[in-house]
């Protein structure tokens, strides 16, 4: 039987994770609007805590997760853990006396209340006495009714969260509003902010990045990684680390290479320049990153080391553009990457792109391509589901020891 489920991050005003919305999935041919109340919110909570486990899902941070008027008045809520949970009440639950008791109940007993897609009206004005998160459609809310809802919502001085932001201007507008956090397809997919120079030691970063990916022999790979004595020092302590789960020390690069061979030294030595790229972006883009790649290479057909890498390789490079704020093709060009990588990473074409674009659409919740995608390349949906889990498991690993 397969298991399905989506989330979303949700970012505060420094650019870090404050929590993720969890949503329903039923299957590879279901959407976000098909999710079927009560049933749907029962089966985010049996995956999310059974299933998958909710550390594995969140990494720790709260959960968003979608509530009906009849699961808010029941006791069910209870059986969640309090610290770890946000309750999103649903715009379309009416604040009657009983949904008003419910969750001063559930708020005194340690709970965290959201409303979600809010437009304010005096009927609410209990709920806002209650409230700890006020979620604001952005894209509903146009031509000043956003800075009239956040005006009326001014007295209760509660946290205002915008959702479905998916322009860097819609994100300038809330925050310049006071808005404390924010979620949408702006975040969650690369995208091209503002242009800017590449500072030195960026550049310095691509080129090492190229010299290493290319590098044919193990003495050039040694020279080009022993080079620079930081990053050498990084690649040691990250291979040391329970990731690799070694028996013993490694303590030269070396070493590092007879033990390992130079595919897997390439990619965790990319890694690490990767994070040194992307020092001042969000480490959700990074998880991002991660997550794509290993799902690649856990993907691509077996039998060959060096595809299975570049696989990888096209997953972890895939969101360049938005540590660089420079569109894809220019942020690759001093990469100098094989034909193939570029087409997957510039148009999605030829099998690294059909496997990026089946990644992308499985981590969207785009079931109908998820399913296309699949069953063209004979795969099976319990498998991406699997390694979907795996790669999330393995990546959080991977951001302890590395960061």
């Amino acid at each position: 039987m397969q298991a399905f489920l989506a989330r979303q991050p949700i970012f505060d005003r420094k650019g870090d994770v404050f929590a993720y919305e969890l949503l329903y999935r039923g299957g590879v041919e279901n959407h976000a609007g098909d999710a079927p109340g009560e049933r749907g919110t029962a089966n985010v909570l049996l995956n999310a805590f059974g299933t998958f486990g909710i550390e594995t899902v969140t990494g720790g941070k709260r959960a968003f997760i979608n509530v009906t008027r009849d699961l808010l008045v029941s006791d069910y809520a209870l059986i969640l853990p309090a610290q770890l949970v946000v309750l999103e009440l649903l715009e379309e639950v009416e604040p009657d006396p009983e949904v008003v008791a419910a969750a001063r109940t559930l708020v005194q007993k340690g709970y965290s209340l959201a409303l979600d897609d809010f437009v304010y009206g005096r009927k609410f004005h209990e709920l806002l006495d209650i409230a700890e998160i006020v979620k604001l459609d952005v894209m509903a809310l146009s031509n000043g009714s956003l800075d009239a809802q956040v005006e009326a919502l001014s007295p209760y001085h509660r946290r205002l969260l915008a959702e479905k932001v998916e322009t860097h201007e819609q994100y300038a507008a809330a925050r310049a509003l006071g808005f404390d956090y924010f979620q949408g397809y702006y975040f969650s997919r690369p995208v091209m902010m503002v242009a800017r120079d590449l500072p030195r030691a960026t550049l310095t970063a691509l080129k090492s990045i190229r010299e290493v990916l290319f590098a044919e022999g193990l003495e050039d790979l040694e020279a080009v990684i022993t080079a620079d004595l930081s990053l050498s020092y990084r690649l040691l302590r990250l291979i040391n680390s329970a990731a690799f789960g070694l028996a013993g020390e490694v303590s030269s690069i070396r070493q590092a290479l007879a033990l390992l061979g130079s595919v897997a030294v390439k990619k965790w030595f990319s890694l690490i320049l990767l994070t040194e790229v992307g020092t001042d972006k969000p480490t959700e883009l990074l998880r991002l990153s991660l997550v794509r790649a290993k799902m690649l290479e856990t993907l691509m057909p077996a039998g060959d080391a060096s595809r299975s890498a570049q696989a990888f390789t096209v997953g972890l490079f895939s969101t360049i553009d938005a540590f660089l704020d420079r569109p894809m093709a220019e942020a690759l060009e001093p990469l100098h990457f094989p034909e193939e990588s570029i087409d997957a990473l510039l148009y999605r074409r030829g099998t690294l792109g059909d496997l990026l674009t089946l990644v992308i659409a499985y981590e969207r919740g785009e079931w109908a391509t998820v399913g296309g995608e699949a069953g063209r390349m004979g795969l099976q949906p319990d498998a991406i589901a699997d390694t979907y889990i795996d790669a999330l498991s393995w990546a959080e690993k991977t951001l302890a020891s590395s960061l």
